[in-house]
């Protein structure tokens, strides 16, 4: 094969895989875990390491395609270098650069993204070929929409529940920055495509089909995004255009409209048909008290910040700040956020402040480079504005996934190859790559082989063999858990495998297995918990998930040993500290478990299980009078319903209140003849023999079979012995 055709080859497979980007969003692995993350990562990602080998093969051959400066080329590069660094300087290396199944991230992923931008930058350099891309994302858009109708009319189901579309993502959030991403871009090829009015008519279609998807994923942030980069689109109008132009007559028109439904709506906010709405109401419930989670969570994000300012904890990591720095104020919340829901906050703990400057670097050069381009008009670069705008602000709530960062460097990408410099960045790499071509291209080819092998291929492997270790297997358990070792051989996903092994071991020690079963199960999960804390030693989740599973299997002592770093690391997580207290009380240390559990009631009383679960502690440790004063401020005068807390009661004898328990339950199941069975129990232990009787009578008489049974417990009863 010839240079020229070697060239032209590699040249088409660069354009054909960047045009197969746009149905990334369609793909889901149902054979995965996260089955709308995991196909999506890779299928981008070996997308990107075949165009990114061709590509350099066509570096060798035309010059025009090698890669040159701009200052968005360098600013990319710049953050992915403080990326770099601050990942190799993290906790959790191996998390960082690799993330795992659920967000499926980590610098890998980032890695590919400026692979994809240097690469769609370089060869994607007319028009032409832009406006064919978009077109092709707006149509992809079109069908994603169609789905979404079908979910709004109940002939698909949407797969996060609810009533909010979700189409291909799984998620409401993600298909709405899907759809402002397009809504903008379809505005951008009406403006552009003035020559043909049938497409102009068709991208306002689309725009509408699109704009009503992202009313019903009831996304507040993307919606709010949308408006503001409209506000900022009409005023980057209104300010660039000539006075007295048609654009700015209808720039500060759009400004008007837009503030004048935003009044409008504010003054009909707390009207019934808003409320009635599910879109309406959320958006009108917006406020300072329901951001409160979120200002919680930065607050956590800027107190860690402060621990490693200059290059932060590295990606995957802001679960040690916000186990460090937990608010206890948050326990009816998520209790391992892993994100911020900022994005200034999330490249704050990724890259500390060397990251975000970085960031915000990319969204600088990249707003400058739209207003340099020299063959968009000032509409045109007003609607990018407003989209580059629209997409930060709604960053300010949320975060990002695989499709919103491809469709960001998409247009990183676009705006790169229009303010490109005609100096090479590494002419002397390409010129000595083609000077030894006959060994080149082999080389390449076998570092994509290699790359798709340990990118893709292990995390793939692992992720399936881990649905397969999950599910029932034909050759009974023990194949399972070879499963799940061949899952952990891979190297990819080790957290999830882990817990989902330890939550198998669990269930395969209550089956009907043979012991050897059960104890290679344990002994599996048990090994891998401990190479899991060893590795990674300040995760207070690694510590709490291997106390707990201790717990499961009597391991008391050992258990406390991995709870009490995990308080260490966490102190003020309710939930360790649940998990130690009743530690300590199993263990027959009532007063260190009751101590421990003040300790969680105190962080915020008004936490009705840390009310509980103290009130308990107290009874063990023989302090009622005290758990009554704890119960009464949770429950008032109504006696509690709480299993646990009549557990407590019958170990400290308390037989009368163990009486009362059992009435309460009653008058509120009375046709429950176990209940009546416990109750006369009950009556039994304070020697109340005659309401024993009646109630073995009242529960016959709900429960015929239980018949011959409390005939024989009325016969001791009245034979005056206590039967058991």
């Amino acid at each position: 094969m010839n240079s020229r055709t070697t060239s032209d080859v590699a040249y088409w497979i660069v354009l054909g895989g960047i045009f197969l980007l746009p149905f990334i969003p369609f793909i889901v692995s149902y054979s995965q875990a996260f089955p709308f993350i995991t196909g999506k990562n890779e299928v981008f990602r070996l997308l990107v390491e075949i165009i990114t080998a061709a590509w350099l093969i066509l570096c060798l051959y035309r010059e025009e395609y090698r890669p040159r400066q701009s200052k968005l080329f360098f600013s990319v590069s710049v953050f992915l270098g403080i990326i770099f660094i601050a990942d190799l300087l993290s906790p959790n290396i191996f998390k960082s650069f690799w993330s795992n199944f659920e967000r499926m991230e980590g610098f890998v992923t980032i890695f590919h993204l400026a692979l994809y931008f240097f690469v769609a930058g370089s060869v994607m350099l007319k028009d032409k070929l832009w406006m064919n891309f978009w077109r092709v994302s707006l149509a992809a858009s079109a069908i994603m929409a169609i789905y979404g109708f079908l979910q709004l009319n109940g002939d698909i189901k949407i797969n996060q529940g609810g009533v909010r579309l979700d189409a291909t993502f799984g998620n409401a959030i993600y298909l709405a920055v899907y759809m402002m991403f397009h809504v903008f871009m379809g505005l951008f090829l009406i403006v552009k495509d003035k020559a043909h009015r049938i497409s102009q008519v068709l991208y306002g279609v689309v725009i509408i089909m699109d704009l009503i998807i992202l009313y019903f994923t009831a996304t507040r942030g993307a919606m709010l995004g949308l408006l503001f980069g409209l506000l900022v689109a009409c005023i980057t109008l209104a300010l660039a255009a000539g006075s007295g132009t048609k654009y700015r007559k209808y720039a500060t028109g759009g400004i008007i409209a837009l503030v004048v439904l935003g009044g409008l709506f504010y003054s009909v906010k707390d009207t019934e048909f808003v409320r009635g709405s599910l879109v309406l109401s959320r958006i009108a419930s917006i406020s300072l008290d329901a951001l409160t989670p979120r200002t919680r969570v930065w607050e956590m994000a800027w107190k860690g910040f402060q621990d490693r300012p200059i290059l932060g904890w590295g990606q995957e990591s802001f679960n040690f700040a916000f186990n460090k720095y937990y608010n206890p104020e948050m326990y009816t919340q998520e209790q391992w956020f892993d994100r911020t829901h900022n994005i200034i906050f999330d490249w704050l703990i990724a890259g500390g402040i060397l990251g975000l400057l970085a960031y915000l670097s990319i969204l600088y050069f990249a707003f400058r480079g739209i207003w340099k381009v020299a063959s968009w008009g000032v509409l045109e670069k007003s609607i990018m504005s407003g989209l580059l705008a629209g997409y930060f602000f709604q960053n300010l709530t949320v975060f990002d996934n695989i499709t919103s960062y491809i469709l960001f460097f998409s247009i990183l990408a676009l705006i790169h190859s229009k303010t490109l410099e005609s100096r090479e960045v590494v002419p002397k790499f390409f010129d000595a790559m083609k000077s030894q071509n006959a060994f080149a291209t082999p080389a390449i080819v076998i570092l994509l082989i290699a790359s798709v092998y340990f990118v893709n291929y292990k995390t793939y492997a692992a992720s399936t063999t881990l649905i397969q270790a999950i599910q029932p297997q034909t050759d009974g358990a023990v194949r399972n858990l070879e499963l799940f070792e061949e899952a952990l051989r891979y190297n990819r996903g080790r957290q999830e495998i882990v817990e989902n092994l330890t939550q198998t071991s669990y269930q395969i020690a209550r089956a009907t297995l043979p012991d050897e079963t059960k104890k290679a199960f344990y002994d599996s999960a048990r090994r891998e918990l401990q190479r899991l804390t060893a590795d990674v030693p300040r995760d207070a989740r690694y510590e709490l998930f291997f106390g707990s599973f201790l717990n499961r299997f009597n391991q008391v002592n050992d258990a406390i040993v991995h709870l009490d770093k995990a308080h260490e690391l966490s102190p003020k997580k309710q939930i360790i500290l649940f998990e130690l207290g009743a530690t300590h009380i199993n263990k027959g240390e009532f007063a260190k478990g009751a101590e421990i559990l003040k300790k969680a009631y105190d962080l915020a009383p008004q936490f009705k299980e840390a009310a509980v679960l103290y009130s308990v502690a107290l009874v063990y440790a023989g302090d009622i009078e005290t758990s009554d004063e704890i119960l009464k401020q949770v429950y008032g005068d109504k006696f509690p319903d709480d299993d646990r807390l009549v557990n407590a009661y019958v170990h400290a004898k308390a037989n009368e209140r163990v009486v009362a328990f059992w009435k309460n339950k009653i008058e509120f199941d009375p046709d429950n003849a176990q209940l009546h069975v416990s109750l006369a129990a009950a009556y039994l232990n304070i020697n109340a023999r005659n309401q024993a009787i009646a109630e073995l009578q009242k529960a016959i008489e709900l429960n015929p079979e239980f018949k011959e049974q409390a005939e024989n417990l009325i016969k001791e009863i009245r034979a005056g012995r206590n039967p058991q």
